[in-house]
């Protein structure tokens, strides 16, 4: 047999022991069928380290190699990786590859790169390799190694990483967008800031929280100022947009325009603080704000119908303005805080509303509607004495009892896994925490509950000893201290009036260390498997890994969701940025993470990460969704998406346009699909929408199609791929096959 054998630099890809193909070539099937040819490092990314030069050490360097890889290839030609982490380039790797010919004189070594490698591999397959489909993750092994701990470790930073990506994704580009389709000038360095910001903070140990304590401290400079300019390039098109729309009557009221950044309508209660007086005059304007008296307002919508609102005077604030032909203007003025239900906002459009002088009428309504009992047209929710609250769906009959107590175990693992003192849990079933509604009206009511725990303050003293000595964390048995950590655990359960989503928010302020903190919501659903959104798409899972699975932990990755289903329906938990869960025995619960607190990096030596045990105040979003057969795949992923920003509002100051009251810049619908993208093109010429189906079965996007633009379907890198033409009624209909990903372009004619 005559192999050649080829060298490449490091490219990492965690070894899924157990779960690889029968050959290190295959072919990988995605979820909508598209094919693409793939290959499985054999003997982990490094196996052509370190390649001795010495004759003696290199035969049984290379004997053992050799078999290995031969053992796993379909063809000749076999890869060789030569570097690692942390790894120096080898000096004498020519002399190395002379070594090997002369031991081997069979056998071609080359020095050659990964793209070389395919084309080689490609050319010489004699059959199709094996297919594997969907996800590559590794549930078939033992489980230890799949490091899927790192999804909730430095929780905090995790959620700030959402909330960034979010707001670019999901504000501001949108936004930009629509900006540049109403005539506003564009200069996209700023956004790309922005972006490079967010990707410098992607590497995967960095994100994954597995590195020193000085990289998160980088990081979350790094997020903010990302964060910084998206909201400056937010803020700087959501005005242009306002001052584009023409406002009659706008000098008798404060106007603004609430915007729907999804591509579908959107109802939600909005929060904005709207400025009714300003002055741009010296301090002696403010007192002369002071001293007006108090007034009172209501809120009309675009017809001038009353909208039931609270209305809340903030103050007298100072403010400047930064004139682009002029020197700055300072000012002072009296700001309003508004909160009501903004109902239909179109997709990917806005509706104005206006705050105008007079007694509103009287708010009617409630959504109380018992002593702990909150409920709408779509479910009713009723709190129990030890904090777990029950909903019931109205359109199903289905009840889902107690939902959303905490879970807390001891952690002795690392950065990277997950391992469980010794001792038992925490837990809050049988807690009679502090309950008191915080709101009542007739879009929103809010129930606080307070708990006040005792956790362990730490692990016991055999901990410190078991990281210095690098013990394995999987042989770690080791209790919790006796001395507690005082805990105060607030959830704020809320329901809207026009939502079936209840609203989950925790905060707490972490004084324990060495433990994992979970929220969790039984199902008491008699299945073998469940759903989770992944890499545009939405995976079912098995509640179990496979046989060969010893770790204890099942915990799994998601991205905006888990859920569990029959055929009566289900229940999904949404969040904004915990992306671990697990699948419980007991009750079918979903269990998600919302802080692990560690000592230790872990790996391969001893790197105490302090800052890992993440002390201090920290908060997590969440939504409970109950749902029909079929629904969440159908409608219920979009409010998972929509849930991750709210519609920003933006004050009408100098109305200048001509855009009506109400109005929508792209029109979409389709069964399944999900919004990922609405942006400018990356060649500035055309604009980008991009969705997925997240069902299995095809479906059909909608579109409106603007007259003065042409059409096209792309491709994930925006390359046209062929013309799409409107049909006699003015509308574009695109197939879109079983989980496929759709891109369309367009650009004016």
């Amino acid at each position: 047999m005559t192999a050649a054998v080829t060298l490449c630099g490091p490219d990492e890809m965690p070894d899924p022991a157990g779960h690889r193909p029968g050959y290190s070539e295959f072919i990988w099937e995605s979820p909508d069928g598209s094919r693409i040819p793939a290959l499985f490092f054999s003997g982990w990314y490094d196996n052509g380290r370190e390649i001795p030069v010495d004759p003696e050490r290199a035969r049984p360097y290379w004997d053992e190699r050799l078999a290995r890889a031969m053992r796993s290839a379909a063809t000749e030609h076999l890869l060789f990786m030569n570097g690692s982490d942390h790894q120096p380039v080898q000096r004498d790797l020519p002399e190395a590859l002379e070594t090997a010919r002369r031991l081997y004189p069979d056998i071609t070594f080359i020095q050659s790169d990964l793209e070389r490698f395919a084309a080689c591999v490609l050319e010489s397959l004699k059959a199709p390799p094996e297919t594997v489909r969907g996800e590559l993750e590794g549930q078939e092994t033992a489980g230890d190694n799949t490091l899927c701990n790192t999804a909730s470790f430095r929780g905090p930073l995790k959620a700030m990483n959402r909330k960034n990506e979010s707001m670019l994704e999901r504000r501001t580009e949108p936004l930009l967008a629509m900006a540049a389709m109403a005539g506003a000038r564009r200069d996209d360095r700023l956004l790309d800031r922005a972006w490079m910001l967010l990707m410098q903070n992607h590497p995967h140990d960095s994100i994954c929280g597995c590195s020193i304590d000085q990289v998160y401290r980088e990081m979350e400079d790094r997020y903010q100022r990302s964060m910084q300019l998206g909201r400056l390039l937010a803020d700087e098109a959501g005005r242009y947009l306002s001052s584009q729309i023409a406002v009659p009557g706008a000098a008798d009221g404060a106007a603004f325009a609430v915007w729907n950044t999804s591509a579908w309508t959107r109802t939600e209660v909005t929060e904005t603080v709207v400025s009714v007086e300003r002055v741009y005059e010296t301090a002696e304007a403010r007192e002369a704000l002071l001293s007006g008296g108090e007034r009172r307002y209501r809120l009309t919508d675009g017809s001038g119908r009353e909208i039931p609102c609270h209305v809340f005077d903030t103050g007298v604030h100072f403010g400047f303005d930064l004139p682009e032909d002029s020197f700055r203007r300072p000012y002072f003025e009296r700001r309003m805080k508004v909160v009501f239900q903004a109902e239909d906002i179109p997709a990917f459009g806005y509706r104005v509303f206006c705050l105008r002088e007079g007694a509103a009428s009287p708010s009617e309504g409630s959504l109380m509607s018992g002593k702990r009992q909150m409920e709408n047209r779509f479910v009713r929710v009723s709190v129990r004495p030890n904090g777990t609250f029950d909903i019931t769906d109205k359109r199903t009959g289905r009840i889902y009892s107690g939902l959303g107590y905490y879970e807390d175990a001891g952690d002795v693992g690392d950065e990277y896994v997950f391992r469980e003192t010794a001792g038992g849990r925490v837990d809050t079933l049988g807690a009679r925490p502090d309950i008191v509604c915080v709101e009542d009206s007739p879009y929103r009511a809010t129930f606080r509950i307070t708990y006040a725990l005792e956790l362990p303050e730490s692990a016991d003293e055999a901990l410190g000893e078991a990281v210095r000595s690098m013990q394995p964390r999987l042989r770690r048995v080791i209790g919790r201290s006796r001395g507690t950590a005082a805990m105060e655990l607030r959830t704020f359960l809320t329901l809207t009036e026009g939502s079936a989503a209840v609203r989950f928010r925790t905060e707490f302020d972490n004084r324990a260390r060495d433990h994992r903190l979970r929220a969790v919501f039984p199902t008491d659903l008699d299945t073998g498997d469940h759903l989770a959104d992944s890499v545009f798409d939405v995976v079912r899972r098995p509640d179990v890994p496979g046989p060969a699975w010893t770790n204890p932990s099942r915990c799994r990755r998601m991205q905006y969701m888990a859920a569990a289903e029959d055929a009566g329906g289900g229940i999904a938990v949404f969040n904004r940025g915990a992306y671990e869960y697990e699948v419980l025995p007991t009750r079918k619960a979903l269990a998600v993470t919302l802080i692990r607190s560690v000592s230790e990096l872990g790996d391969w030596g001893v790197f105490p990460t302090p800052e890992a045990q993440c002390q201090g105040p920290f908060a997590m979003d969440m939504e409970i969704l109950s749902y029909a057969p079929g629904e969440l795949l159908k409608s219920g992923c979009r409010e998972a998406g929509q849930f991750q920003s709210d519609m920003p509002v933006f004050q009408i100051f100098e109305p200048e346009g001509t855009l009506p009251e109400r109005g929508s810049f792209l029109e979409c619908g389709g069964d399944g699909l999900a919004f990922t993208a609405f942006k400018i093109s990356d060649d500035g010429y055309g604009y980008i929408l991009r969705l997925f189906n997240t069902t299995g079965e095809p479906t059909v996007l909608t579109m409106g199609a603007r007259p003065d633009c042409v059409y096209f379907r792309s491709d994930v890198l925006e390359r046209k791929i062929a013309p799409v033409y409107p049909e006699p009624d003015g509308r574009l209909r695109i197939p879109v096959r079983g989980k496929e990903i759709v891109t369309v372009r367009f650009e004016k004619a």
